[in-house]
């Protein structure tokens, strides 16, 4: 699991909304909520406001340990790869997790009565349009690697220059005075 850091702009964030709402509308869900791995709310579609209201920061903190715990118990029974979907199946609803690329939680609940064939399908589509949303945001963040290369060349360029410059630097300790 890496650490992306989401640096959404306006237009990307309103993609991820965009496709929230469609798979809210497609599948029927009550609601949709996306969360990085670190339980941190990006964003949701269809969640009551006012008195009912549900606690999405407490949601995302919540999915995203329920999927490192099950990437855990993958690990022990010796499964090469994490599990990617999670359901919790409840008398009247349902919960959906699928894991993405383990950087991000997307969490669709609906009612027993629509078929987990149809949101499974729908999820997957929204999965994969939200990755194709992930890559678009990591190809916009340097790495950290080249941005530290480039900042330490361009301060030692700087510092070089200085120290070379004629009557720059240190003094001669050899030179008389006087």
């Amino acid at each position: 699991m890496s650490s992306l850091r989401l640096d959404l702009t306006t237009e990307q964030l309103a993609k991820i909304e965009q496709c929230l709402k469609t798979l809210q509308w497609e599948t029927g869900a009550r609601w949709v909520l996306l969360a990085d791995m670190t339980g941190q709310f990006i964003s949701e579609r269809g969640l009551p406001r006012g008195l009912n209201s549900l606690n999405v920061e407490a949601i995302s903190a919540l999915a995203a340990g329920n999927l490192a715990t099950t990437r855990e118990i993958a690990r022990l029974i010796g499964e090469e790869a994490r599990f990617k979907l999670l359901l919790h199946e409840g008398e009247h609803q349902s919960v959906y997790l699928s894991d993405m690329e383990g950087e991000l939680v997307l969490v669709t609940a609906f009612d027993n009565s629509i078929p987990i064939g149809m949101v499974r399908l729908h999820t997957k589509q929204a999965v994969n349009h939200l990755q194709e949303i992930l890559r678009e945001v990591r190809a916009a963040v340097p790495s950290p690697a080249a941005s530290l290369d480039e900042d330490f060349g361009q301060l030692l360029a700087s510092e070089m220059n200085f120290s070379f410059e004629p009557g720059q630097g240190r003094e001669n300790p050899d030179a008389k005075i006087g």
